[in-house]
């Protein structure tokens, strides 16, 4: 990738610097107007370059930043999600790895979401997942209370 990124700064400013040496030549020798299309070739080129090669850089930033939406975005301790019944440390780890680090977040994120949280990472069993986001909800309601009574409706963390 670097060096294919400096294999296309190379060609850009090659071609830059050909326009402006074309122009100059013309300049000096009084070449006639319609003349002129090769160094306005070369410079058109070669910014073309640098603006794609700009265009690329940027969206590749904006591509590898983080998938939580910026709402969701927290600054906070996480939650320790291993208080929801089947979620344990290794599962815990997957989803904070998914950006996944608090009730709130678990309680919105669908099915799928979690899914690919755990496949990211390797795991595949989770036969408690459909009941996440209800326990989760409790918690980040603040409600123990009302998290505690799910909790007890529970049959190793599925609804039973």
């Amino acid at each position: 990738m670097a060096s294919n990124q400096s294999a296309k700064n190379l060609v850009a400013v090659t071609l830059i610097v050909a326009a402006l040496f074309v122009a100059v030549s013309y300049s000096i020798h009084s070449a006639a107007t319609l003349d002129w299309w090769l160094p306005l070739a070369l410079l058109v080129l070669g910014v073309a370059i640098v603006a794609w090669d700009w265009y690329e850089a940027r969206m590749g930033a904006r591509a590898a930043s983080p998938a939580v939406p910026p709402a969701q975005a927290q600054s906070h301790t996480p939650d320790d999600l291993t208080r929801i019944e089947g979620i344990g440390p290794k599962i815990a780890a997957a989803l904070n790895a998914a950006g996944i680090a608090s009730f709130e977040q678990l309680a919105s994120a669908s099915e799928n979401q979690l899914r690919a949280a755990l496949e990211a990472k390797g795991l595949r069993f989770a036969p408690s997942l459909s009941t996440w986001h209800t326990q989760a909800g409790y918690l980040a309601r603040g409600d123990a209370a009302g998290f505690e009574a799910y909790v007890k409706t529970l049959v190793a963390g599925r609804k039973g």
